[in-house]
């Protein structure tokens, strides 16, 4: 029974380690622009594989910003109804 226990202690033990990463990746971030993303990363790697160098171009663009109707079709291409209900899609969590 006390390997239970132990094996209990260390996956809650990693859980709360993993949590408190996030949270504080997320306020580091709050005040530092990442130099790039996961995803910007692949796609670079992908599209640059056959040259030496290719170097991508890009400007942090402040959020206070970006357009109203950029953020709209961001949230939209994740969900079409986002702007229709209340945050929560209960049907859609029932199908699920």
């Amino acid at each position: 029974m006390r390997w239970l226990s132990y094996f209990l202690k260390c996956v809650l033990g990693s859980l709360l380690a993993m949590q408190i990463y996030f949270v504080i990746q997320i306020g580091v971030w709050s005040t530092l622009n990442p130099s790039s993303t996961a995803f910007q990363r692949s796609e670079q790697w992908r599209l640059c594989s056959w040259h030496l160098s290719c170097p991508i171009q890009k400007t942090w663009t402040p959020y206070n910003r970006i357009s109203a109707n950029v953020k709209r079709a961001i949230l939209v291409s994740e969900d079409d109804i986002f702007f229709q209900h209340k945050g929560v899609r209960v049907e859609d969590m029932q199908k699920a």
